[in-house]
Protein backbone atom coordinates (compact mmCIF):
# COMPACT_ATOMS: atom_id res chain seq x y z
CA UNK A 1 0.00 0.00 0.00
CA UNK A 2 2.72 2.20 0.82
CA UNK A 3 4.37 1.58 -2.24
CA UNK A 4 1.55 2.54 -4.76
CA UNK A 5 0.66 5.44 -2.27
CA UNK A 6 4.02 6.90 -3.56
CA UNK A 7 3.68 5.49 -7.22
CA UNK A 8 0.68 7.90 -7.06
CA UNK A 9 2.34 10.65 -5.88
CA UNK A 10 5.15 10.42 -8.24
CA UNK A 11 2.49 10.16 -11.02
CA UNK A 12 0.89 13.31 -9.73
CA UNK A 13 3.91 15.52 -9.37
CA UNK A 14 4.74 14.37 -13.24
CA UNK A 15 1.35 14.99 -14.80
CA UNK A 16 1.16 18.41 -12.93
CA UNK A 17 4.61 19.33 -14.22
CA UNK A 18 3.37 18.28 -17.57
CA UNK A 19 0.07 20.76 -17.36
CA UNK A 20 2.06 23.34 -15.95
CA UNK A 21 5.65 23.46 -17.69
CA UNK A 22 7.64 22.96 -14.22
CA UNK A 23 10.18 20.26 -14.30
CA UNK A 24 9.58 17.61 -11.40
CA UNK A 25 11.23 18.00 -8.40
CA UNK A 26 14.10 15.74 -8.09
CA UNK A 27 13.91 15.20 -4.47
CA UNK A 28 10.25 14.47 -5.55
CA UNK A 29 11.42 11.30 -7.19
CA UNK A 30 14.43 10.58 -5.49
CA UNK A 31 11.88 10.12 -2.18
CA UNK A 32 8.96 8.53 -3.79
CA UNK A 33 10.82 5.75 -4.50
CA UNK A 34 10.34 2.65 -2.23
CA UNK A 35 12.83 2.21 0.62
CA UNK A 36 15.86 0.92 0.07
CA UNK A 37 17.96 -1.91 2.37
CA UNK A 38 20.32 0.98 2.92
CA UNK A 39 17.32 3.13 4.14
CA UNK A 40 16.05 0.40 6.38
CA UNK A 41 19.37 -0.08 8.00
CA UNK A 42 19.78 3.68 8.79
CA UNK A 43 16.39 3.38 10.83
CA UNK A 44 17.14 -0.16 12.41
CA UNK A 45 16.17 -3.80 11.61
CA UNK A 46 12.82 -5.62 11.55
CA UNK A 47 9.19 -3.91 10.17
CA UNK A 48 8.86 -2.02 12.62
CA UNK A 49 12.69 0.56 11.08
CA UNK A 50 10.84 -0.14 7.89
CA UNK A 51 7.77 1.16 8.82
CA UNK A 52 9.31 4.14 10.24
CA UNK A 53 11.17 4.82 7.15
CA UNK A 54 8.69 5.17 4.83
CA UNK A 55 6.30 7.39 7.12
CA UNK A 56 9.38 9.41 7.08
CA UNK A 57 9.46 9.17 2.91
CA UNK A 58 5.74 9.53 2.54
CA UNK A 59 5.94 12.45 4.96
CA UNK A 60 8.52 14.38 3.01
CA UNK A 61 7.08 13.46 -0.91
CA UNK A 62 3.98 15.16 0.14
CA UNK A 63 5.64 18.17 1.65
CA UNK A 64 8.08 18.20 -1.32
CA UNK A 65 4.74 17.96 -3.86
CA UNK A 66 3.39 20.74 -1.30
CA UNK A 67 6.57 23.14 -1.70
CA UNK A 68 6.26 22.77 -5.90
CA UNK A 69 2.56 23.99 -5.72
CA UNK A 70 3.16 26.77 -2.94
CA UNK A 71 6.16 27.85 -5.44
CA UNK A 72 3.97 27.52 -8.93
CA UNK A 73 1.47 29.68 -6.83
CA UNK A 74 4.25 31.94 -5.75
CA UNK A 75 4.91 32.41 -9.44
CA UNK A 76 1.41 33.28 -10.65
CA UNK A 77 0.66 35.81 -7.01
CA UNK A 78 3.77 36.60 -5.03
CA UNK A 79 1.29 37.33 -2.22
CA UNK A 80 3.29 40.67 -0.88
CA UNK A 81 6.61 38.94 -0.57
CA UNK A 82 9.78 39.78 -1.72
CA UNK A 83 11.75 37.28 -4.08
CA UNK A 84 14.00 36.96 -0.47
CA UNK A 85 11.53 36.27 1.73
CA UNK A 86 9.81 33.68 -0.68
CA UNK A 87 13.34 31.65 -1.25
CA UNK A 88 13.97 31.82 2.42
CA UNK A 89 10.79 30.42 3.37
CA UNK A 90 11.12 27.59 0.77
CA UNK A 91 14.57 26.80 1.77
CA UNK A 92 13.77 26.12 5.30
CA UNK A 93 10.82 24.56 4.72
CA UNK A 94 12.07 21.89 2.26
CA UNK A 95 12.51 18.24 4.25
CA UNK A 96 15.77 17.30 4.54
CA UNK A 97 18.69 15.63 7.06
CA UNK A 98 20.80 17.60 9.51
CA UNK A 99 24.49 17.55 9.82
CA UNK A 100 23.73 16.09 13.55
CA UNK A 101 21.53 13.28 12.12
CA UNK A 102 18.50 14.80 12.69
CA UNK A 103 15.63 16.17 10.52
CA UNK A 104 14.80 19.78 9.14
CA UNK A 105 12.26 21.05 7.18
CA UNK A 106 7.84 21.23 7.38
CA UNK A 107 6.78 17.54 7.54
CA UNK A 108 3.45 18.82 7.90
CA UNK A 109 2.51 19.70 4.18
CA UNK A 110 -0.87 20.92 5.41
CA UNK A 111 1.10 23.71 6.77
CA UNK A 112 2.76 24.28 2.80
CA UNK A 113 -0.88 25.13 1.25
CA UNK A 114 -1.24 28.00 -0.42
CA UNK A 115 -4.35 28.65 1.24
CA UNK A 116 -2.65 28.28 5.01
CA UNK A 117 0.16 30.31 3.76
CA UNK A 118 -2.20 33.22 2.49
CA UNK A 119 -4.44 33.13 5.79
CA UNK A 120 -0.92 33.30 8.20
CA UNK A 121 0.56 36.15 6.12
CA UNK A 122 -2.89 38.29 6.71
CA UNK A 123 -2.80 37.55 10.40
CA UNK A 124 1.10 38.67 10.56
CA UNK A 125 -0.16 42.06 8.33
CA UNK A 126 -2.74 42.40 10.76
CA UNK A 127 -0.45 42.24 14.10
CA UNK A 128 2.27 43.90 12.38
CA UNK A 129 0.61 46.67 10.21
CA UNK A 130 3.99 48.80 10.98
CA UNK A 131 6.59 46.18 10.06
CA UNK A 132 7.94 44.88 6.94
CA UNK A 133 6.74 40.81 6.80
CA UNK A 134 8.70 40.14 3.71
CA UNK A 135 11.66 41.13 6.18
CA UNK A 136 10.39 38.99 8.81
CA UNK A 137 9.91 36.08 6.58
CA UNK A 138 13.19 36.79 5.69
CA UNK A 139 15.05 36.99 8.85
CA UNK A 140 12.65 34.32 10.70
CA UNK A 141 10.96 32.15 8.21
CA UNK A 142 9.99 29.69 11.11
CA UNK A 143 7.01 32.78 12.01
CA UNK A 144 4.82 31.18 9.18
CA UNK A 145 4.81 27.77 10.58
CA UNK A 146 4.67 28.37 14.41
CA UNK A 147 2.63 25.61 16.04
CA UNK A 148 1.07 27.99 18.74
CA UNK A 149 -0.14 24.52 20.81
CA UNK A 150 3.56 22.99 20.66
CA UNK A 151 4.79 26.37 21.64
CA UNK A 152 2.24 26.34 24.79
CA UNK A 153 3.09 22.79 25.58
CA UNK A 154 -0.33 21.93 24.65
CA UNK A 155 -2.07 19.03 22.67
CA UNK A 156 -5.06 17.97 21.13
CA UNK A 157 -6.75 17.41 17.70
CA UNK A 158 -8.36 20.66 16.00
CA UNK A 159 -9.23 21.35 12.44
CA UNK A 160 -7.53 23.78 9.90
CA UNK A 161 -9.58 26.45 11.20
CA UNK A 162 -8.83 26.00 14.84
CA UNK A 163 -5.14 25.69 14.14
CA UNK A 164 -4.91 29.15 11.87
CA UNK A 165 -7.49 31.31 14.65
CA UNK A 166 -4.74 29.74 17.35
CA UNK A 167 -2.14 30.72 15.21
CA UNK A 168 -3.09 34.69 14.89
CA UNK A 169 -3.50 34.76 18.74
CA UNK A 170 -0.51 33.36 19.39
CA UNK A 171 1.86 36.06 17.12
CA UNK A 172 -1.07 38.82 18.09
CA UNK A 173 -0.09 37.57 22.13
CA UNK A 174 3.06 38.39 21.97
CA UNK A 175 3.06 41.45 20.07
CA UNK A 176 0.64 42.47 22.27
CA UNK A 177 2.87 41.50 24.82
CA UNK A 178 5.76 43.98 24.09
CA UNK A 179 3.00 46.97 23.60
CA UNK A 180 1.91 46.62 27.35
CA UNK A 181 5.17 46.26 28.25
CA UNK A 182 7.16 49.01 26.61
CA UNK A 183 4.15 51.71 26.24
CA UNK A 184 5.55 54.30 23.43
CA UNK A 185 7.99 52.37 21.74
CA UNK A 186 7.69 51.38 17.90
CA UNK A 187 7.24 46.96 18.88
CA UNK A 188 6.26 46.22 14.89
CA UNK A 189 10.01 47.55 13.89
CA UNK A 190 10.69 46.12 16.83
CA UNK A 191 9.53 42.63 16.01
CA UNK A 192 10.80 43.49 12.36
CA UNK A 193 14.51 43.59 13.49
CA UNK A 194 14.57 40.43 15.82
CA UNK A 195 11.70 38.61 14.29
CA UNK A 196 12.40 35.60 16.62
CA UNK A 197 10.63 37.42 19.13
CA UNK A 198 7.24 36.39 17.50
CA UNK A 199 8.29 32.40 18.47
CA UNK A 200 9.36 33.34 22.09
CA UNK A 201 7.23 32.13 24.68
CA UNK A 202 5.20 34.84 26.76
CA UNK A 203 6.95 34.18 30.06
CA UNK A 204 10.56 33.99 28.90
CA UNK A 205 9.58 37.67 27.52
CA UNK A 206 8.45 38.37 30.44
CA UNK A 207 11.39 37.27 32.70
CA UNK A 208 13.61 39.21 30.68
CA UNK A 209 11.94 41.84 30.47
CA UNK A 210 11.86 42.19 34.43
CA UNK A 211 15.33 41.03 34.52
CA UNK A 212 16.40 43.77 32.74
CA UNK A 213 14.59 45.97 34.33
CA UNK A 214 15.87 44.91 37.66
CA UNK A 215 19.49 43.85 37.20
CA UNK A 216 20.15 47.51 35.00
CA UNK A 217 20.77 50.54 36.51
CA UNK A 218 17.86 53.00 36.83
CA UNK A 219 19.33 56.01 35.27
CA UNK A 220 19.15 53.36 31.68
CA UNK A 221 15.83 53.38 29.98
CA UNK A 222 15.02 49.63 28.59
CA UNK A 223 12.82 50.50 26.27
CA UNK A 224 15.39 52.81 24.44
CA UNK A 225 17.81 49.86 24.83
CA UNK A 226 15.12 47.09 23.56
CA UNK A 227 13.92 50.07 20.39
CA UNK A 228 18.03 50.01 19.56
CA UNK A 229 18.95 46.71 20.05
CA UNK A 230 15.88 44.53 19.97
CA UNK A 231 18.80 41.47 20.53
CA UNK A 232 18.91 42.33 24.00
CA UNK A 233 15.26 40.05 24.63
CA UNK A 234 17.18 37.21 22.40
CA UNK A 235 19.60 37.06 24.58
CA UNK A 236 20.57 35.93 28.76
CA UNK A 237 19.42 39.13 30.88
CA UNK A 238 22.79 38.30 32.43
CA UNK A 239 24.94 38.73 29.69
CA UNK A 240 23.10 41.94 28.60
CA UNK A 241 24.07 42.74 32.14
CA UNK A 242 27.62 41.79 31.95
CA UNK A 243 28.19 43.41 28.40
CA UNK A 244 27.22 46.45 30.35
CA UNK A 245 29.50 46.45 33.23
CA UNK A 246 32.51 45.79 31.01
CA UNK A 247 31.11 49.13 28.79
CA UNK A 248 31.15 50.94 32.76
CA UNK A 249 34.97 49.84 33.33
CA UNK A 250 35.90 51.10 29.47
CA UNK A 251 34.15 54.08 30.36
CA UNK A 252 35.70 55.14 33.79
CA UNK A 253 35.54 58.78 33.10
CA UNK A 254 31.37 58.37 32.56
CA UNK A 255 28.53 58.03 35.29
CA UNK A 256 26.01 55.29 34.92
CA UNK A 257 23.42 57.88 33.03
CA UNK A 258 26.20 58.09 30.35
CA UNK A 259 27.23 54.77 29.82
CA UNK A 260 23.59 53.67 29.40
CA UNK A 261 23.29 56.56 26.78
CA UNK A 262 26.32 54.65 25.36
CA UNK A 263 24.89 51.48 25.01
CA UNK A 264 21.57 52.48 23.51
CA UNK A 265 23.25 54.26 20.89
CA UNK A 266 24.86 51.16 18.58
CA UNK A 267 22.87 48.69 18.43
CA UNK A 268 25.88 46.75 18.00
CA UNK A 269 27.35 46.71 21.37
CA UNK A 270 25.46 44.37 23.28
CA UNK A 271 25.93 41.89 21.07
CA UNK A 272 29.68 42.51 21.29
CA UNK A 273 31.34 40.25 23.92
CA UNK A 274 32.56 41.87 26.65
CA UNK A 275 36.54 41.06 25.87
CA UNK A 276 35.93 43.08 22.32
CA UNK A 277 34.72 46.41 24.08
CA UNK A 278 37.57 46.42 26.52
CA UNK A 279 39.66 45.82 23.77
CA UNK A 280 38.38 48.60 21.87
CA UNK A 281 37.96 51.24 24.35
CA UNK A 282 41.82 50.44 25.21
CA UNK A 283 42.54 51.29 22.42
CA UNK A 284 40.93 54.23 21.77
CA UNK A 285 42.10 55.45 25.00
CA UNK A 286 45.58 54.62 24.00
CA UNK A 287 45.72 55.97 20.63
CA UNK A 288 42.80 58.45 20.33
CA UNK A 289 42.12 59.22 23.89
CA UNK A 290 39.85 62.25 22.73
CA UNK A 291 37.55 60.45 21.10
CA UNK A 292 36.37 59.06 24.76
CA UNK A 293 36.60 62.85 26.47
CA UNK A 294 32.82 63.29 27.46
CA UNK A 295 33.91 67.67 27.40
CA UNK A 296 34.40 66.55 23.53
CA UNK A 297 31.72 64.12 22.64
CA UNK A 298 28.46 63.10 23.58
CA UNK A 299 27.93 59.75 25.05
CA UNK A 300 25.96 58.27 21.31
CA UNK A 301 29.56 59.70 19.44
CA UNK A 302 31.29 57.50 21.79
CA UNK A 303 29.19 54.51 21.31
CA UNK A 304 29.47 54.51 17.54
CA UNK A 305 33.21 54.58 18.07
CA UNK A 306 33.15 51.98 20.15
CA UNK A 307 30.71 50.13 17.91
CA UNK A 308 33.02 51.03 14.62
CA UNK A 309 34.31 47.99 12.38
CA UNK A 310 38.53 47.89 12.74
CA UNK A 311 38.47 49.25 9.39
CA UNK A 312 36.54 52.49 10.62
CA UNK A 313 38.40 52.34 13.91
CA UNK A 314 41.60 52.43 11.91
CA UNK A 315 40.70 55.52 10.24
CA UNK A 316 39.08 57.18 13.01
CA UNK A 317 42.63 57.13 15.29
CA UNK A 318 44.55 57.64 11.87
CA UNK A 319 42.41 61.02 11.81
CA UNK A 320 42.98 61.74 15.43
CA UNK A 321 46.49 61.35 15.09
CA UNK A 322 46.06 63.95 11.66
CA UNK A 323 44.00 66.56 14.23
CA UNK A 324 46.81 65.96 17.22
CA UNK A 325 49.53 66.64 14.70
CA UNK A 326 47.74 70.04 13.58
CA UNK A 327 47.55 71.28 17.13
CA UNK A 328 51.10 70.88 17.76
CA UNK A 329 52.05 72.52 14.80
CA UNK A 330 53.35 70.07 12.94
CA UNK A 331 50.93 69.36 10.33
CA UNK A 332 50.39 70.53 6.52
CA UNK A 333 47.12 71.83 5.12
CA UNK A 334 45.19 68.95 6.28
CA UNK A 335 42.93 68.76 9.72
CA UNK A 336 40.25 66.86 11.12
CA UNK A 337 37.26 68.84 12.14
CA UNK A 338 35.74 67.44 15.62
CA UNK A 339 32.05 66.53 14.91
CA UNK A 340 32.94 67.02 11.23
CA UNK A 341 33.74 63.07 10.03
CA UNK A 342 36.04 64.45 7.41
CA UNK A 343 39.25 66.42 6.63
CA UNK A 344 39.48 70.44 6.82
CA UNK A 345 41.65 72.40 4.91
Amino acid sequence: AGRRKRREMQLCARARAARTGAPVCARVRARARAPTAADCGSVGEGNSGVGATAVEADADAAADVALEELSAAWEQDSMGLTREAREAVLRYARPSSSSRGGRRGVRNAALLSPRRVRARLGALRATLPGACVSRVLRRNPPALFLNPRAADGAHGARDGAGVEAEYAARVGANVELLRSLLVGWDVDKIVERAPRLLTCRTATLVGRLEALTTDLPRTTSVGLLVQRCPAVLLMQPRGVVARFEALARALPALNEEEVGLVACSSASLMTTSEATLERKAARLLAEAPELLDPELYSPASMGRFLGASATRMDRLVYMASLREGSADGGGGGATWVPGGGGLGG
